[in-house]
């Protein structure tokens, strides 16, 4: 058998085994090591050594010690981990339950530097959760991940925010979602307060300077201005609503911080626009948990789904081909582990899938096994899995992940970035998935892999399942797909679902590790809920958007994204709201019943994963009362020269069963020829509807004449 080297000097007690399982010495029983599994068709290989700490603050802690990190290996940079200085680094330590100051404590004793200490949020009720971020000297992280309370260790995810791809400018979404015409009824939100979460809202007094904005509360400004384009379409969508915002904060806690805070003030209904591509892919973490928990406290969150529908690999088992990158089987360079039991992961069979680096594209593979964070803090693949980035040839290793995992240990995910890779904007490369592996598992499991931030692809994409890993909703929460306002299509950017909460293995009774898994859970939902508008104009103040902006003319400067859908449909939310039949407290599945009742459907027919309901109709959502008026054309009353009586109603009702009240202008009687008459229905929310008609009154009963008595005359 082939002995893998230890890639790390980092040796951690992971829980209550040590796994080194490339040691030349045989493995006690209690490790669970038992014999070396393979994929299909890949040689036998040791399991590689689980750790708590995440690759990538592998990769740094070995720059910082200088170990001699290779060029080819995925490290960190303050843009990733947010390294303050040489001698320190920034990380996120999670733990099984709640964390509080003994944990604190023990992070301050060697050195560390508090950021932020997620606590139970006192608005939303969640699942036990403890994470605390802080800045550790680099010679004390292994220390600290050893820690008997830290179960991982992970670089800052602080999110990406889902701004505007490079589409075409064209038209405004208030139109579009006929929320101009629901205006027109006197709906505009009144009475509903509406919370956004972005970036910031750095400039929102130059918004508010150009009347583009009211006063809002912000209970704290975060820098950027998404925010600021994010309130601007709420209010252009609802324009009497109160607007509230909070920054996202730092990293998924503050995230979290935001939601509960938001709720805290008072908000009814909240747009959110923030990724995390590292939260799980195939369970619900710890955002997606705080945000539902708003809505089952009653206030509903509308989530952009993500713009991956173009960045997003079909998610496929993570069978081995027993071969290299497209079926390559010669010398590998730059290789740790050299890609020679490779996974099927773009259309026709093909191992690799080919891609244009950007700027700085970040690649992300997650796979349907227990995550080592929350929900299942402390567990751990059965799968070991290894993602890199080969150059357009697919026989050198550019950049690789090859974290360790198996029998319940080691985190479910590998990450590359190819800034910190050092791998040029431009670079034609391929993305490879390997596995290395399986070690207890039950089954191949599902593999996810999605990247941001390249200049193109040269595969076929796939859209399903390409939602933001932070909008695993199980139908409390709302995601949001974006359509374009201009041409009325879906955006080709717009991720969509299904979401898929499935474990293929876990531990027998959720005791990690173990020597063998067991079948875990699978639950599937739809994953879209509405479609929003894209492409809409907005002030641009602080150069955000796309075009000249700030605008000097209306269209100058567009919002395109799903970010611009969500605050959309969050604002046609507060309009139905706003109706004394519902009210700003309304439950959730009760607003939504009615705006997927009333939304413009896309093929296929029904609610899909794609599209959801289908394009939000703000007039339709809100139901005022169709008016249906037909002309009369009566005889008069017996004996007199008018008609009673008559209506030019023709039917008039109210699409949701309200009672409603009709009246006609003017009232019988109506004298003979033709009069206009105007009639006005209004529903019991004081929705107004009319219509008008002509009742012509003939005169059609002839003439009597009723000659008197003879009268006898004498001469």
């Amino acid at each position: 058998m082939k002995l893998l080297l230890l890639r790390r000097r980092l040796m951690l007690t992971l829980v209550s085994a040590v796994f080194v399982f490339a040691s030349a010495e045989a493995a006690d029983p209690d490790d669970f090591s038992g014999p070396s599994l393979t994929g299909s068709g890949g040689p036998q290989l040791a399991v590689k050594t689980p750790s708590k700490l995440s690759y990538p603050v592998q990769q740094e802690v070995r720059r910082a010690q200088g170990v001699g990190t290779r060029t080819t290996l995925t490290t960190l940079s303050a843009d990733d981990a947010g390294a303050k200085s040489a001698v320190e680094i920034e990380l996120v330590f999670h733990a099984a339950g709640p964390t509080g100051p003994a944990q604190e404590k023990d992070l301050q004793a060697l050195g560390a530097r508090i950021v932020q200490v997620l606590k139970v949020p006192d608005k939303l009720e969640m699942a036990p959760v403890g994470m605390i971020r802080a800045y550790v000297p680099v010679s004390a992280v292994e220390e600290a991940a050893a820690l008997p309370w830290v179960v991982a260790v992970t670089e800052p995810d602080d999110g990406f925010t889902n701004p505007h791809p490079n589409n075409a400018i064209d038209s405004e979404g208030v139109p579009l979602h006929n929320a101009d015409d629901a205006h027109d009824l006197g709906v505009i939100g009144t009475g509903v307060s509406v919370g956004a979460i972005s970036d910031g809202v750095a400039n929102l007094a130059a918004s508010q300077a150009r009347n583009e904005l009211p006063a809002v509360n912000v209970i704290a400004v975060g820098s950027g201005d998404e925010g600021t384009a994010m309130l601007e379409h709420i209010h252009d969508m609802a324009p009497g609503a109160t607007l509230l915002f909070h920054t996202t904060g730092s990293g998924t806690a503050g995230h979290v911080t935001a939601v509960n805070n938001l709720v805290a003030a008072g908000a009814n209904v909240i747009s959110e626009d923030l990724a995390y591509d590292r939260e799980p892919a195939f369970q619900q973490g710890v955002v997606a948990a705080a945000r539902e928990a708003a809505a089952l406290a009653g206030v509903p969150v509308h989530s952009s789904s993500g713009n991956r529908g173009s960045n997003h690999a079909a998610r496929v088992p993570a069978t081995g081909t027993g071969a290299g990158p497209d079926g390559f089987t010669g010398t590998f360079t730059g290789c740790t582990i050299d890609p020679t039991n490779t996974v099927v992961i773009a259309p026709g069979g093909d191992t690799t899938f080919d891609l244009t680096t950007g700027g700085n594209t970040r690649i992300t593979l997650q796979w349907s096994e227990p995550r080592a964070i929350f929900p299942t803090a402390g567990a751990g693949g059965f799968t070991d899995l290894d993602l890199y980035v080969m150059d357009a040839t697919g026989t050198q290793c550019l950049a690789e992940s090859t974290d360790g995992q198996g029998f319940g240990l080691g985190d479910t995910i590998e990450t590359i970035s190819t800034s910190t890779a050092g791998i040029p904007s431009g670079t034609a490369v391929k993305l490879v998935v390997n596995l290395f592996g399986s070690f207890g598992a039950v089954t191949a499991p599902t593999l996810d892999l999605r990247w941001r931030g390249s200049m193109s692809q040269q595969d076929t994409p796939t859209r399903a399942g390409s939602n933001d890993p932070d909008k695993n909703y199980t139908g409390l929460a709302y995601v949001i797909g974006a359509v374009n306002a201009g041409s009325g299509n879906l955006e080709g950017f717009s991720s969509a679902g299904p979401v898929d909460l499935t474990l293929t293995t876990v531990c027998p009774g959720g005791a990690y590790p173990c020597p063998a898994g067991v079948a875990g859970t699978s639950s599937t939902f739809q994953g879209m809920d509405f479609l929003g508008a894209d492409g809409t104009s907005i002030s641009g103040v602080g150069g955000f958007g796309s075009g000249t902006c700030p605008a000097n003319n209306q269209g100058d400067c567009r919002f395109f994204g799903t970010s611009a859908a969500a605050p959309h449909t969050a604002g046609c939310d507060a309009l139905v709201r706003s109706l004394p039949s519902f009210g700003a407290t309304s439950a959730p599945a009760t607003v939504r019943a009615r705006l997927a009742a009333t939304a413009i459907d896309f093929p296929p027919a029904g609610e899909d994963s794609t599209t959801g309901a289908g394009q939000l109709d703000c007039l339709a959502a809100i139901g005022p009362p169709n008016a249906a008026c037909k002309d009369q054309t009566v005889p008069t009353d017996p004996g007199v020269c008018f008609a009673t009586g008559v209506s030019i109603d023709d039917g008039s009702n109210d699409p949701f069963g309200q009672a409603i009240t009709i009246v006609e202008n003017p009232e019988d009687p109506y004298d003979l020829g033709a009069t206009v008459v105007d009639l006005t229905v209004t529903d019991a929310d004081g929705l107004v509807a009319m219509c008008s008609a002509t009742v012509t009154v003939e005169d059609q009963e002839p003439p009597t004449i009723t000659a008197p008595g003879d009268v006898e005359e004498e001469c």
